[in-house]
């Protein structure tokens, strides 16, 4: 359960499952309902590793990180991470803004949504690690620390073998535009250039990598 105030919504009752009630600050109330999934998905979270959250925790969330910190004996509040300024920022909704965004297009698609990890590894090509803008990427069947992600910028020179193994952060560093379609499930494809989207049935049918 959770409770409403004028700027955060607040877990009620949780502290049993959490360690602590958390509190999840938000500008826009209108995210409200997001931050009800949030609290319902770190819950299950909790359940299934049979643990408890402590100050100073991170968690990984729709390719970004939450942190919990102490906002009093009783509370923990949350705070999303910000890529351009890899600082923490005391609300959440820009993490939950683009979390329904994935949602969204996976519904548009009619993919399941998978989450990418930020800390996961994506093959990239070169000229993105330099900072080039993502041309086109896509998700092959994944395992271990992968998110299965294959990364290609505006000028890769198309030889496969010049291909790098990079944290996905890296990434999304050089184009956030990729940041929507990485809840898309293995199989599908995305040209960034045209915002175009399909299914591709033989990269979904290869081995997990």
């Amino acid at each position: 359960m959770v409770v409403l105030g004028s700027s955060f919504v607040q877990s009620i009752g949780m502290a049993p499952v959490f360690g602590s009630e958390i509190r999840f600050p938000i500008r826009d109330m209108n995210l409200a309902s997001a931050c009800e999934v949030l609290c319902d998905r770190l819950a299950e979270y909790c359940r299934d590793s049979d643990r408890k959250f402590s100050a100073g925790d991170t968690v990984a969330w729709a390719t970004s990180v939450i942190k919990l910190d102490a906002l009093d004996g009783a509370i923990l509040t949350a705070s999303a991470l910000d890529l351009k300024s890899d600082v923490f920022q005391d609300r959440l909704d820009d993490l939950l803004e683009d979390w329904l965004k994935q949602q969204e297009v996976c519904r548009q698609h009619r993919s399941s949504y998978v989450q990418t990890a930020l800390a996961s590894m994506a093959v990239v090509s070169p000229d993105v690690l330099e900072g080039a803008r993502i041309h086109e990427a896509v998700r092959y069947p994944f395992a271990g620390e992968n998110c299965g992600w294959w990364i290609f910028g505006e000028s890769f020179s198309g030889d496969l073998l010049d291909m790098k193994v990079a944290h996905l952060g890296h990434a999304l560093r050089s184009d956030e535009r990729i940041r929507r379609y990485l809840g898309l499930a293995p199989g599908y494809a995305v040209d960034l250039s045209e915002g175009k989207v399909w299914f591709e049935a033989e990269a979904a049918a290869r081995e997990p990598i």
